[in-house]
């Protein structure tokens, strides 16, 4: 997804008013779930989200990935389930 987006937009430059297309970052909401519970919302770039939530997970120790045997499943940035809504982006780890 494009971050930027043109808009038409009225300029006020040297006394006088003018039209014209300028590009604008957009956002969007982001809503990260863990075990269905709402970790965190924030507005975000539409772009890198993987690598955003695999940041937030692993800064915030949402889940462990130390390359521990003893685990069934560890958990693997592959498995998070991205979905893009209209409005916003939800996330469940």
């Amino acid at each position: 997804m494009d971050p930027l987006k043109k808009i038409n937009i009225i300029e006020y430059r040297d006394g006088s008013f003018s039209e014209s297309a300028d590009s604008v970052t957009s956002e969007k909401r982001l809503r990260i779930f863990s075990n269905d519970k709402e970790v965190l919302s924030l507005l975000c770039t539409p772009t890198m989200v993987r690598e955003l939530v695999v940041g937030f997970a692993l800064s915030e120790g949402l889940v462990e990935n130390k390359g521990r045997k003893d685990l069934q499943q560890p958990w693997c940035a592959e498995r998070i389930e991205i979905m893009w809504k209209q409005d916003e982006i939800e996330v469940h780890l």
